[in-house]
């Protein structure tokens, strides 16, 4: 070519080399996963009765989401998200989470009576799947809790211990998926 361009094809140099030396088709070494620039932020805050109680630790984690929020105002390609998370104590726990996409939704971001125990593990893995599917390479998993975790099955609540090793066991799966996560 006569000039040099930023428009055009990317090559894998490591696929580049193996389709060279084995006789392959060149075309098969070609990028074609275009990566978004900028980072991907995700919130996850524990939403149990114990954040309502303990200090105001909910309006603290509220606050800081907010600010969070006006700090990127102007700053492109950062995908902001919070998650408020809290488990029910039925007979087997399930979690209610609550979406937070803007400054204005950080006024959705509170404690449920209905749902008053810590299920680390199932926050762990929400958390860390909604992190994987959000755009960028650049991605990082912020973990807000207060306390213990807390979980019932069969009508019986799961030992500390019990949830501690699984909570430990989904925070291992959850750093192959991102590798920046801050508790």
């Amino acid at each position: 070519k006569k000039s040099i361009g930023y428009t055009g094809n990317e090559v894998d140099i490591e696929s580049y080399i193996k389709c060279k030396s084995r006789g392959y088709d060149m075309g098969e070494c070609m990028i074609d996963t275009k990566y978004v620039s900028g980072a991907s932020i995700l919130l996850s805050v524990d939403g149990s009765s114990s954040m309502d109680n303990h200090c105001n630790s909910m309006k603290r984690a509220r606050d800081m989401v907010a600010t969070l929020y006006k700090s990127i105002e102007g700053v492109p390609n950062i995908n902001l998200e919070a998650i408020v998370w809290s488990g029910s104590s039925d007979a087997n726990t399930s979690m209610e989470v609550t979406h937070v996409r803007s400054l204005n939704d950080t006024r959705k971001m509170g404690c449920h009576d209905s749902y008053p125990l810590t299920p680390t593990h199932m926050a762990i893995q929400y958390s860390s799947n909604m992190i994987r599917a959000m755009p960028g390479k650049k991605k990082l998993l912020i973990i807000i809790t207060d306390g213990y975790p807390q979980a019932v099955k069969n009508n019986t609540e799961i030992p500390v211990d019990v949830l501690c090793q699984m909570a430990h066991k989904e925070m291992l799966k959850a750093l192959r998926r991102c590798p920046n996560i801050v508790g």
